[in-house]
Parts: C-alpha cells; sequence; structure tokens
C-alpha cells in the first residue's frame, strides 16, 4: 500500500496557512521614506539566509513585504549596508534606492554613523561606571573573534573600540550596559565583554554556560543608529525599543517561563523559536516541502520541560515535567493563537524507573 501524502489543494491551504504564521514582515518598520527604510529585526532572524534559496534572511523577507506591499512584481530593491548576527536584535538600515547607496556606504565605511547597543551582562563592577576598551582581535575557529593578550602581534588582528556606560544594576552581578561601538568589528561587543569579565548573558560562543550567565537568547540590542540621511544631509537619529527580556532578566535572571507560568516570557520564547524556524515553517512552498519538523526544544529554546512540534497544520506539545504540566491550560492557550488548526498534547514522564504505557488517554489523548 502506497503511502499516504498530501494532495496538491491542501499542500496549497497548508502553504496559505503558513504564511499567515509565519509573515514576511522580519519585525518592525521604525523608519521609511522613499530613499531608506529601517527595521527592528527580532532576535533568531539571519542577515544572511541559512541555506541557498531559503529566503528567510531580513533583506528577502523585507524585500518581498514591501514588494507585496506596494503591488510590485518582483521584490523591492534593498540596498545593503549593515549586518547583525541572528541572535541579536535591533537597527538595520537599507537604501530603497541605488542612488542612495553612495551615502550610506561613506558613512558607514568612514566610520560616521554612531552605533548604540545595549547589552545584559553578569559580572561588570558596579562601580565602573564608565569604560572604554580596546583590544586587537583575530579570527579564531568557527566564526570566533579572538582578543589578543598583550604583547602578542598578528598581522591580521584589526582594532576594536568599544564605549561602555552602566545602565541598570541587578541582583547576583547583573548589569545593562550601553554600548557605542567606536570600531565595526565581526562579534566585537561580544569578544571585548567577555575578555573584560563580562560575557553577555545567552551567549553561548563567548560566554561559556555558566547557570547565571544563561538566558533564554543572546541579550545584545542594537538600540540606535545615528547619521545624516543619504538623501538630504540631514541628521537622522533610529531607535528601537529594548525588547521587555532584558529588564525581566535583569529583575530575575535566568528562570523558565512555566515554573510559574510566565505568559510574557513564555510568548517571547515562542516568538524567538518561530523566527528561527521560519526556513522550516514556509518550506511547504519548496519543491520538497517540509511539513513536520521541531519549533521548540525545551531549554534550548527558554522553554525547559516544553517541546513543540509542527505536523501539518497541527502542533503537538509535550509535557516533560511537573512545570509543564502545571501550565498545561496556560500553554495550550497560547500555542491556539498562533493560527494552526489545533494542538495535541502528550504527556511524557521522564521517571528512568518506572514502566509508563504512553497509551493511556490521561498521557496521549485521543482528541
Amino acid at each position: 500500500m502506497a503511502e499516504p501524502t498530501l494532495a496538491e489543494p491542501d499542500l496549497a491551504l497548508l502553504a496559505a496557512m503558513r504564511r499567515r504564521i509565519w509573515p514576511d514582515l522580519p519585525g518592525r518598520i521604525v523608519f521609511e521614506d522613499d530613499a531608506i527604510v529601517a527595521i527592528d529585526k527580532p532576535a533568531g532572524v539571519p542577515s544572511q539566509a541559512s541555506r541557498e534559496g531559503a529566503g528567510d534572511d531580513v533583506v528577502a523577507r523585507l524585500a518581498r513585504h514591501l514588494a507585496a506591499r506596494d503591488g510590485l512584481s518582483a521584490p523591492a530593491y534593498l540596498g545593503v549596508h549593515q549586518r547583525l548576527d541572528r541572535a541579536t536584535s535591533g537597527l538595520l538600515v537599507y537604501a530603497k534606492r541605488r542612488e542612495a547607496n553612495r551615502g550610506l556606504a561613506e558613512q558607514f565605511e568612514g566610520r560616521k554613523v554612531q552605533k548604540t547597543y545595549v547589552a545584559a551582562v553578569t559580572g561588570w563592577p558596579a562601580s565602573n561606571k564608565r569604560a572604554r576598551l580596546e583590544h586587537w582581535l583575530v579570527p579564531g575557529d568557527e566564526g570566533r573573534m579572538e582578543v589578543l593578550s598583550p604583547g602578542r602581534r598578528d598581522r591580521k588582528a584589526v582594532r576594536a573600540v568599544t564605549h561602555v556606560r552602566l545602565l541598570r544594576v541587578g541582583e547576583a552581578g547583573r548589569a545593562l550596559l550601553s554600548l557605542e561601538l567606536e570600531t565595526g568589528r565581526t562579534h566585537q561587543a561580544r569578544a571585548q565583554l567577555a575578555a573584560a569579565g563580562a560575557p553577555i548573558a545567552g551567549d553561548r560562543v563567548y560566554g561559556g554556560r555558566e547557570p547565571e550567565r544563561e538566558a533564554p537568547r543572546l541579550l545584545l540590542h542594537a538600540e540606535a543608529l545615528a547619521l545624516a540621511h543619504p538623501r538630504t544631509g540631514a541628521p537622522l537619529r533610529l531607535e528601537a525599543a529594548l525588547p521587555r527580556a532584558f529588564s525581566r532578566w535583569l529583575a530575575h535572571g535566568a528562570r523558565s517561563p512555566l515554573a510559574p507560568f510566565d505568559a510574557e516570557a513564555f510568548d517571547d520564547a515562542l516568538a524567538v523559536a518561530l523566527q528561527t524556524r521560519f526556513a522550516l515553517g514556509r518550506a511547504v512552498e519548496e519543491q520538497l516541502p517540509t511539513t513536520a519538523f521541531r519549533l521548540l526544544h525545551e531549554g534550548g529554546d527558554g522553554a525547559p520541560g516544553l517541546a513543540i512540534d509542527v505536523y501539518g497544520e497541527h502542533l503537538v506539545a509535550h509535557l516533560y515535567d511537573e512545570a509543564a504540566l502545571a501550565s498545561r491550560e496556560a500553554i495550550l492557550d497560547r500555542l491556539a493563537t498562533l493560527g494552526f488548526a489545533g494542538v495535541y498534547v502528550k504527556v511524557r514522564p521522564k521517571q528512568a524507573n518506572v514502566l509508563v504505557d504512553t497509551r493511556t488517554d490521561a498521557l496521549a489523548p485521543r482528541t
């Protein structure tokens, strides 16, 4: 007997549903005129496509959105002059017309754009209100940038300068810092703060995995850009509000959104997971459609004890511990708002010394 497959009409309906759940606009447009457009990029959206043809990067998604909004037959033109790491949120500005490229390029390449970031860190001394970090960076393994130790020389080294201002102090050594990047090196703020003993929360590349430094996401945000408008020359300051995850982490640290249930924190974790899996969510439109994948994976996505899978037009929620079970109804209520056809529930106890029949209706309901 042949394996069942989705009929073409069903696949078309599924694709339409997925476009509603995963819209092209990757964040909030904070400024736009006939020459430039600036967007507040959410965490989880890559600046470059995750793979060839994926179309999940911020440029491809924004270009498709602008084209659909303005009735264009092809993706809108966008001139690229800056990037942010996938896990970093905040401001990106693009040229909408080719003649605006020169004005932007001269400013970004000439370091005339004032870039302000906010970072959540552990280990920054409360007495250190202002500081100037200067290091020499060299490319390391797997895309890392390494800080050269004093006296060491390397012909590939580039100078990095970051000005730090202490904004707020929380408990257990947690703090929010304002960063002005004098230079624009790859991973500059991440590498320099780690070298200064204050790695950015949630940074698993430079910050290690100490529990007190963990966070649901990399807590680095491009908050402001100050530049001259490339067409008029007028001063222009663009700002993107600090995501609420920063204040929550400063007050409480890395706390699960399920113990007790925190709707705001859960929504934030789910939002990052949705952005991170955009390419999978929209892959039903490809020649070899992807219809099943993991959307949220427990602690790796900021929700220990909970996993969520996508199967076609439905979700499957796996509840692994007491915190997830206690938050069951609240979790299902939030998932119901995403736009899927329904949610199946599996209760999956992890007691290694107990044999459990998962076929019971209490653990794997028939509805």
